[in-house]
């Protein structure tokens, strides 16, 4: 087994595609978030758990949910009639 000059490697294991080489890019060992307890949130980009909002964009936000997202009494008087018909579907199937 011959050596070449430039290392240790015998000529038969030097045959590496130095083209392929140069093309592969570099990658992170860990591919996720170790801080992410969670299976899902580890698999999420870093971006997304990056620094949260500041406090006045967050309470803006929260403001404008509260605003748009209020129950009318068609939604009381629509989740009350489903929910009394499902009772009373249920109360006859089992009687």
């Amino acid at each position: 087994m011959g050596c070449t000059d430039s290392g240790i490697w015998p000529e038969s294991k030097q045959n590496l595609n130095l083209a392929l080489m140069k093309n592969m890019k570099r990658r992170a060992l860990v591919l996720s978030s170790e801080a992410a307890g969670h299976p899902f949130r580890r698999s999420l980009p870093p971006h997304v758990l990056a620094a949260p909002f500041p406090a006045d964009v967050e309470a803006a936000e929260n403001a404008e949910a509260r605003r748009t997202w209020r129950l009318s009494g068609n939604d009381w008087r629509g989740f009350l009639s489903a929910y009394c018909a499902s009772l009373v579907a249920i109360t006859v199937f089992i009687t």
